[in-house]
């Protein structure tokens, strides 16, 4: 079974390290305190709603305050990249100058650049670009 390193979230001063892999039940997700190897018979978790029930990680969406940082162009500007997290669980991905919205347990489980948790919301992009989001734009609406 091979790893692929997803990212860190830091909770009091501890990173935990998220790691995703396929098997015979689909995606699976693995936690560790490293990022220098990978999960040694994991604790397997199927999503990330699971690892937040069962470890009591904070893995929840940055409030809207949480100050936006602009990221770097994609590595590949052959591969789509994500632009921002839309409300109701899908993803805004660019890809050769088109945009248009994506499932995000796909765009997850393709490992599309940027990763899932480090994009912005819909309203922190939008405002971001100088554009106020309206109601209809946002999780409330």
């Amino acid at each position: 079974m091979t790893w692929k390193y997803r990212g860190a979230v830091n909770q009091d001063g501890v990173n935990f390290h998220i790691w995703t892999t396929e098997d015979e039940k689909g995606l699976a997700f693995a936690v560790t305190r490293t990022a220098a190897i990978e999960p040694q018979r994991p604790v397997v978790f199927r999503s990330i709603e699971e690892i937040a029930a069962r470890t009591g990680l904070r893995l929840a969406d940055p409030p809207e305050t949480a100050p936006f940082i602009e990221l770097p162009p994609p590595p590949r500007p052959d591969r789509p990249f994500g632009v921002f997290r839309r409300p109701g669980g899908w993803v805004e991905v660019s890809h050769e100058g088109a945009t248009a919205p994506m499932p995000a347990d796909i765009y997850v489980r393709d490992g599309i650049w940027p990763e899932y948790a480090r994009l912005p919301t819909q309203s922190q992009y939008l405002t971001s670009k100088g554009r106020p989001a309206t109601p209809s734009e946002t999780d409330g609406g």
